[in-house]
């Protein structure tokens, strides 16, 4: 009778129940039951790979004579379990130690890749005999089937990981927007406020204003005009002209120092993808001006920040390029590690920006000289929003141009181990 003769054979509900339940020492212990007809499976090992492509073994499960074995790692070089994590089933039948030589003591040997759902090999599950395999097809056709059980559970628990990451990013996420509501919810009050406040002040000087030129007016026309009541009114006019400017002054020297708080909470992330996704939410509106985005990074760069806040201010810089950028020129993202923190510089070909403009960019309503090339509007807050993330964090933001027509980089400045030790994230009002 063939190998797949005596497999078909075999009581195949009573196979389905040795698969069956989770991978551990049980499961392997029927994985020997099962091939104990085609092979002495003195050694059961069920491994995951490590480095891309795979140079090393670790066993997360192994059972050897029948006894539960910890510890096992190795280099696969030189190893059948090596073919296997090419992507091949591998048998030998006898004579192992002969084409392995690492294999010493072992006669046969059956293994099989493990995937994951992108079908790439990220472990292998490998039984050793240690004399030749009897029935060598028999031995496969028992290994791929335990083997994908495996592959089931191992990538059943890579999804139920994935589900908790995902789960604890929407509830982290939940928790930010419910703060930056309330953030603007308490911002709205205040501006509330201040307008309140803004239109019952400077109703009486602007009343004293247009009364005194009315007066003046009447004067004139009467033919009345005297030069030294003349200066009186005009010292008044000036007098609530300033009142009124005082008055300005004082309104945003308050919102300037005025803020909603919300604290900051920092996580492991990555700094370069954040940079990706603000490149890739502002492609449209760039794609819409001919507008080029190139971004520069070597990789990966792993810092503690608030991923929410940090991708807003990255995304400000982005947008801002974009939004006074003329057509068919380009922004450069460019992400650089150094002296412990990690620097975002978003360097355009736009308007540039003169000496004043470079004092005052980062305060809030700012509106600076450059205009917006597409018709976007501008509230001036954006900038004033990014240095105060920045410096929550316990980094800054910094703008540089050569003038008027030069275009401008700016750049943000992140400690790569910011602890929030800063406590709280003042926001500007509005």
């Amino acid at each position: 009778m063939s190998d797949v003769e005596a497999l078909s054979a075999a009581p195949l509900s009573a196979l389905a129940n040795e698969v069956g339940g989770e991978i551990g020492t049980a499961f392997l212990e029927r994985v020997v039951f099962a091939l104990r007809r085609a092979m002495d499976a003195r050694m059961v090992l069920v491994t995951v790979g490590n480095g891309n492509p795979a140079t090393r073994a670790e066993a997360t499960y192994a059972l050897k004579d029948g006894m539960p074995k910890a510890g096992i790692a190795y280099n696969l070089q030189g190893t059948p379990c090596h073919c296997v994590y090419r992507g091949e089933t591998f048998t030998v039948p006898r004579a192992l130690a002969q084409q392995f030589p690492r294999e010493s003591g072992w006669e046969g040997y059956v293994g099989v890749p493990i995937r994951d759902h992108e079908n790439r090999v990220v472990g292998n599950f490998a039984v050793f005999s240690e004399s030749p395999i009897v029935m060598p097809q028999m031995a496969t056709d028992i290994v791929k089937i335990f083997g994908a059980r495996i592959e089931a559970e191992m990538r059943h628990k890579t999804l139920i990981a994935e589900r908790e990451q995902l789960i604890d990013r929407l509830q982290s996420l939940n928790e930010s927007m419910e703060l930056r509501n309330q953030a603007l919810h308490e911002a709205n009050q205040f501006k509330t406020s201040v307008m309140g406040m803004v239109a019952h002040d400077i109703r009486n000087p602007l009343a004293a204003i247009v009364a005194k030129v009315e007066l003046m007016q009447a004067r004139l026309g009467n033919g009345r005009f005297d030069a030294e009541k003349a200066e009186v009114e005009f010292e008044k006019i000036m007098a609530n002209a300033d009142r009124l400017s005082g008055i300005i002054d004082a309104t945003l020297a308050r919102c300037r120092s005025e803020s909603a708080r919300i604290a900051i909470r920092p996580r492991e992330t990555d700094a370069t993808s954040l940079v990706r996704q603000a490149v890739s939410n502002n492609a449209e509106d760039a794609a819409r001006k001919d507008i080029a985005i190139r971004l520069e990074a070597d990789g990966p760069v792993m810092a503690l920040l608030d991923e929410t806040l940090c991708l807003e201010a990255i995304d400000n810089l982005i947008g801002n390029a974009v939004k006074y950028s003329p057509p068919a020129t380009e922004i450069t993202a460019r992400v650089e590690v150094g002296h412990g923190a990690v620097t975002v510089h978003v360097q355009d070909q736009g308007q540039g920006m003169t000496q004043s403009d470079l004092s005052y960019a980062f305060g809030a309503f700012q509106i600076l000289s450059a205009k917006p090339t597409g018709g976007e509007s501008a509230t001036g807050l954006g900038l004033s929003n990014v240095r105060q993330i920045a410096r929550a964090h316990g980094g800054d933001v910094t703008a540089a141009s050569d003038g008027p027509g030069k275009g401008a980089i700016f750049s943000l400045r992140l400690p790569l181990r910011s602890d929030g030790s800063q406590g709280q994230l003042a926001r500007s009002a509005g």
